[in-house]
């Protein structure tokens, strides 16, 4: 299963998030908004070199449903620019922002896109035991998780997470590693919102 984490990188927390994941062996994957990837480019290069992976979340956070398909290519290309300066790779998946795309998208847009199939609205509630509690009871193999890179009850609840994932025997991986151990081949023109094998 793949945690994932919007709306980063923090300059706040994105290094406790990557402690923690560090901690417990685990890799994640951090879709990032150009315009805090600026802020805090430190946080984008550590997390590149943890281990972790780092997707594009837009330049600002853009909703693609309504925005024009050249807004939209700019939107990804000024962000996988900027993560190609700081890293020297490039950006490989792109969330769409509210989790909105359009057929037009899917169409021009040249990455696949990586939706979820957990929410734990961890921006709704701010509550530990909340995620916890969401998680633990609907997960299974194969499950993207939805939370973000900006609250500490996000990153409490991780440090609890990720040791009951293990002890019910799962693997907590990257997007681009699940792919591979789903056996599944990311492209650009699709939408995933799980990987179930």
């Amino acid at each position: 299963m793949a945690i994932t984490f919007d709306d980063g990188p923090s300059g706040k927390y994105n290094a406790k998030f990557l402690d923690v994941l560090a901690r417990n062996k685990a890799h994640a994957t951090f879709f990032m908004v150009g315009t805090m990837m600026n802020s805090c480019q430190k946080c984008v290069l550590d997390t590149y070199k943890s281990g972790n992976e780092v997707a594009s979340h837009t330049y600002n956070h853009m909703n693609m449903k309504k925005n024009s398909i050249q807004d939209v290519n700019e939107s990804i290309k000024k962000t996988d620019d900027l993560f190609y300066q700081i890293t020297g790779d490039h950006i490989k998946y792109v969330r769409p922002p509210y989790g909105a795309y359009s057929k037009e998208n899917l169409e021009n847009v040249s990455y696949p896109l990586i939706l979820w199939n957990l929410d734990t609205e961890d921006w709704r509630y701010h509550d530990v035991d909340h995620i916890v509690n969401y998680v633990m009871e609907n997960i299974s193999d194969g499950d993207i998780i939805l939370m973000h890179e900006l609250y500490e009850t996000s990153l409490q609840a991780l440090e609890i997470l990720l040791p009951k994932l293990y002890a019910e025997g799962y693997q907590i991986v990257s997007i681009g590693e699940l792919a591979e151990l789903q056996g599944k081949n990311l492209q650009s023109g699709h939408a995933y919102r799980a990987m179930k094998s």
